[in-house]
């Protein structure tokens, strides 16, 4: 991802919207684009604001269920110390619901999972270049292809020789033996994909965030038709090129 998602943060109480802010921006993995003590003023600005996520304190002097309800296509995390009423979270479809005091593991597993539905609601490539084997009996369409790699990752094992699982969106996973790792990235737009390690090849599109130096997080899809999320090692020269294209 170029730029980390934008978000905006709303609690009518400065030091709990201090606290807040300090947390994320320790996480790392949004950027805050506004924060609002008034819920009043937040509305106001709504139509100006470019976030897709709001953090959202609960009590205050506007309901912060109703406020959810004027929330048009928002992804929405209550952050509140009203337990009690975590289940109305849930009935105005928020994404998750964070209890004060704010533990960091907690509010970092909100976001994560924010992200994580905010990449799988993402537009798929439109790319329809078709990807041939050596042999001409195989041909996937490139705008499908979430990752290629030697593991397979349903069953968590390392795969052998030139076998190849290649992760389809919304299909099943497809095993190819007669393509080497070059063979497969010679097909592939090179400002779609990138050769993450000798054992994996990913679609840019199906990265969701960068963990740490060395490690992406990847949504594909499994088996059982299920979208998943796994980590994957970048070498030197897949971290080149992640920050290259993603960076």
């Amino acid at each position: 991802m170029k730029n980390k998602p934008l978000c905006v943060l709303v609690d009518d109480v400065e030091l709990n919207l201090s606290a807040l802010k300090n947390e994320i921006e320790e996480i790392g993995l949004l950027e805050i684009e506004k924060v609002f003590a008034d819920p009043d003023k937040f509305l106001a600005k709504i139509s100006e604001l470019k976030s897709e996520i709001i953090f959202l304190d609960m009590a205050m002097h506007i309901n912060g269920i109703e406020v959810a309800g004027k929330l048009k296509g928002k992804k929405i995390i209550f952050v509140s110390g009203h337990k009690e009423e975590a289940y109305k979270a849930y009935e105005v479809d928020a994404v998750d619901f964070v209890p004060k005091p704010i533990m960091t593991s907690r509010l970092k597993q909100a976001i994560e999972k924010v992200l994580d539905r905010i990449a799988i609601e993402a537009p798929k490539p439109k790319t329809h270049v078709k990807l041939s084997s050596n042999n001409g009996k195989e041909h996937i369409e490139v705008a499908c292809i979430e990752l290629i790699s030697s593991q397979d990752l349903d069953k968590k094992n390392e795969g052998q020789g030139e076998s190849k699982i290649i992760y389809r969106n919304g299909q099943v996973p497809l095993l190819i033996n007669s393509l080497t790792f070059p063979d497969c990235f010679n097909f592939l737009p090179k400002d779609k994909f990138i050769q993450l390690s000798r054992f994996d090849i990913v679609n840019v599109n199906n990265i969701t965030q960068l963990i740490k130096h060395d490690e992406i997080r990847i949504k594909y899809t499994s088996r059982n038709l299920k979208v998943l999320f796994t980590s994957r090692t970048l070498s030197k020269e897949g971290k080149q090129r992640y920050d290259e294209l993603c960076g």
